[in-house]
């Protein structure tokens, strides 16, 4: 069973099939997260499982695709909690964007994209988290510094 599209906002409703989906997904990525924070005896499961069906939402509403997400003109999606790194892998890897496997074999280790907090290499990442806990980018101090000029919008979580 594949995600269902749901680029643009607002989705109106869900059909039956594309709620089945989105749960079926949830429940991978859940696995996906545990296994990450498991196979390196580090992270936030927690953080994780609670944020699953948030991720999967934004990042399937916005203008955000494997195909432009290196474009200036997609949306922007800003995750204000960096210990959820294991959700936010898990559901951009449920979007395509990577493969589940990689981010399960190398989270938390040096050099990996992976590495625990999710970092500007990670495909679709902006940027943004908050330190220690606060639940605001430190990008809010200075509006979209992180953003190149002329973009769309932006989905805080």
């Amino acid at each position: 069973m594949s995600l269902p599209k749901l680029n643009g906002f607002p989705v109106p409703s869900l059909s039956e099939e594309d709620r089945a989906a989105l749960e079926a997904a949830a429940r991978r990525a859940r696995v996906s997260a545990l296994t990450m924070v498991t196979a390196a005896s580090s992270g936030h499961p927690g953080g994780a499982f609670s944020g699953i069906e948030m991720f999967l939402t934004v990042y399937g509403t916005a203008n955000l695709t494997p195909e432009n997400c290196n474009a200036l003109d997609r949306d922007y999606v800003v995750v204000s909690h960096g210990h959820t790194s294991a959700g936010v892998y898990a559901a951009l890897a449920e979007w395509g964007f990577f493969d589940a496997g990689e981010a399960m074999a190398h989270f938390r280790q040096c050099g990996s994209v992976f590495q625990g907090h999710v970092e500007r290499e990670v495909p679709a990442w902006t940027g943004g988290r908050a330190t220690w806990g606060r639940g605001s980018p430190p990008a809010w101090a200075s509006p979209w510094r992180s953003a190149p000029a002329g973009t769309r919008g932006a989905s805080t979580c």
